[in-house]
């Protein structure tokens, strides 16, 4: 056991008057396996900076053995793993990567081939096993499940979960229960450690947050009353001070008699006056008191789009356009018209590329929703669809918080395919309503909708056109084998599972073929679909 000693830190940017961390002072076990949660601008990735040494800052970090960061830049993409080993830590003998790699399921060829050539999550799994591999130095990992699929995140969670001496920074809250029994949490009013996994501490935290806004709404009374009491105490004081000459003292009898009357009054004046001076610091002092007291509660602000006007309702047109990579055919013959408002589906079976394409889309401006991921999203809180699977399967599906066991719900619908149909029929009556909430907040001119059960779900019928992502079987197999480090049988059955490229070609508007030997190929032909996409509508306009 030995300990993270964080001392006294501060530390701001330059240029910036309010510092991310003041005075900060807290210690880690280098046993514990810490999740490292906060709202976006916390300073999350700027505490990880600042544990490499990165930055400048006042107090002190100490750490026996030091830091490693996840993910670290690769020297050379070219190299193979064990290559990036030899490079990079020469000290670590092969055998050790090898051992850390089983568990995560990375086929032995993995190792002898480019980096560059590796899926994402094949990337993400060997640059694990290479720190992990490393002993004495304490991780600092950074959202590693970017790249990796459900059944990746599983392994790369049971596989932590086997670890210590870590910190990890992770957005998937299951993928943080899974594996992490510390948080360390920065919040608005400084950082917290606690004991227990995600959900356990944001069982906490709202509890604590309830109890905090019944405090602050009864303080905000008091508050209230005070500010009251010290403006009628000054009123009543502005009173008494105003008949020390007025109208009505010269109506007095004698000017004698004026001049007592005044006297008296002006003492009178004189003392209230004091009287309301010692209230009114009393009450600003009480007011401070009760102020002070009042929690910063942390409360996320809607966000507001608004679309830009553009000089043309079409975006693109293509007539029977034809791509070629590298000498292979993307896709043949397509013919499509996309206008301002125009929502468009991207459909396609495990391994035909449809990633690829989605990644060239987002990077010129797409917004692409993620069916999949506004699914697990409504898990956590829409009520109709909490209530609808509750009624459907019962409380078995629920943890003790509440929070929903989307491994018990497997259990259950892939056992029994009158459950699964069951639990279609749920997903696909209650995601139309969150897609079309998010598609209504965006200001994008083109949105994509990547959905695994598009058709069968009839949320083909809320697009204007529907792109089919096709590949030959075998090409598929090899891709789904790389990606998801699985064995060809399990491969194979996976894509016997799902739809024929026939099935999609029928029921869609557009075919986008995809049978390039790579992800890098694919994501460079969609990068060249793109811009003919592009270049197709400037032509356009220009007629």
């Amino acid at each position: 056991m030995a300990l993270i000693q964080i001392t006294d830190l501060t530390f701001a940017y330059p240029g910036s008057f309010d510092p991310v961390f003041e005075h900060v002072s807290f210690q880690l076990d280098t046993d514990w396996r810490l999740g490292l949660t906060g709202r976006n601008g916390r300073g999350k990735t700027t505490l990880l900076r600042l544990l490499q040494g990165q930055y400048p800052h006042q107090g002190t970090i100490t750490a026996p053995g030091g830091f490693e960061y996840f993910p670290y830049p690769i020297p050379d993409a070219a190299l193979t793993p064990l290559e990036l080993l030899e490079c990079s830590f020469p000290d670590v003998p092969q055998w050790r990567l090898r051992r850390e790699l089983a568990p995560l399921f990375v086929t032995d060829d993995a190792l002898y081939r480019p980096f560059s050539t590796l899926s994402g999550g094949e990337q993400a799994k060997i640059l694990l096993a290479l720190l992990f591999a490393r002993e004495g130095r304490y991780l600092l990992i950074d959202e590693p499940t970017n790249h990796l699929d459900e059944t990746g995140r599983a392994l790369v969670s049971r596989y932590l979960a086997k670890k210590s001496g870590f910190l990890l920074v992770s957005h998937d809250r299951a993928f943080l229960d899974g594996c992490v029994d510390h948080i360390l949490s920065i919040n608005r009013g400084g950082i917290e450690v606690q004991k227990g996994n995600f959900s356990s501490w944001y069982e906490n935290r709202q509890r604590q947050d309830a109890f905090e806004l019944a405090q602050n709404a009864q303080l905000k009374k008091e508050i209230g009353r005070l500010k009251q009491a010290a403006r009628q105490s000054r009123a009543w004081a502005d009173k008494v001070e105003n008949t020390k000459i007025g109208p009505h003292s010269a109506k007095v009898t004698g000017e004698a008699d004026a001049m007592g009357g005044r006297a008296y009054i002006g003492e009178q004046s004189r003392r209230m006056q004091q009287r309301r001076k010692n209230l009114e610091r009393r009450q600003n002092a009480a007011i401070e008191e009760k102020s002070a007291l009042l929690k910063n509660i942390e409360q996320a602000a809607p966000l507001k789009l608004h679309q830009l006007p553009y000089h043309t309702d079409r975006l693109a047109l293509l007539r029977d356009v034809s791509v070629c990579y590298g000498g292979a055919p993307v896709c043949r013959g397509v013919s499509f018209c996309v206008e301002q408002g125009d929502r468009i589906a991207l459909r396609g079976a495990n391994g035909t590329g449809k990633t690829s394409l989605l990644r060239a889309l987002e990077r010129k401006g797409a917004y692409v929703l993620d069916c999949d991921a506004v699914y697990h999203e409504m898990l956590k809180d829409d009520e109709p669809l909490l209530r609808a699977l509750r009624e459907a399967f019962g409380d078995v599906i629920f943890r003790q918080d509440g929070s929903v066991n989307i491994h018990a719900i497997g259990l259950i619908v892939f056992k029994d395919r009158k459950k699964l149909a069951e639990l279609d029929a749920i997903v696909h009556e209650h995601i139309p309503r969150a897609l079309a909430q998010k598609m209504a907040a965006t200001n994008a001119e083109i949105i994509g909708l990547d959905a695994i059960k598009l058709i069968e779900s009839g949320l083909g019928a809320i697009c204007d056109a529907t792109v089919a992502v096709t590949a030959p079987e075998e090409v598929r197999v090899k891709r789904i084998m790389a990606r998801d480090s699985i064995t060809e049988d399990y491969a194979r059955s996976r894509v016997a599972a799902q739809q024929s490229a026939e099935y999609f070609r029928a029921r869609c508007d557009y075919e986008f073929v995809n049978d390039l030997p790579t992800a890098a190929a694919a994501e460079n032909a969609a990068e060249v679909y793109i811009h003919t996409i592009i270049n197709t509508l400037k032509e356009e306009t220009e007629r």
